[in-house]
């Protein structure tokens, strides 16, 4: 679904979070149809790939 509307995964996120030697992800823009464990899963399985990953929640600011 993420691909049919122009998005990426989490776990493609965190791949090319990996292969950019970033220092964080930030996982933003989740959808609404996801539940909290759903969107805590979603975490930890990007967390398998790249080790420092944070999801965003709305209005939450976060310095860079």
């Amino acid at each position: 679904m993420a691909r049919k509307h122009g998005h990426s995964t989490n776990m493609q996120a965190a791949e090319v979070a990996k292969e950019a030697g970033v220092k964080r992800l930030l996982l933003n823009h989740v959808s609404a149809r996801f539940l909290s464990k759903d969107i805590s899963q979603m975490r930890r399985d990007a967390s398998a790939i790249f080790e420092n990953v944070h999801v965003v929640k709305d209005l939450e600011e976060v310095e860079l």
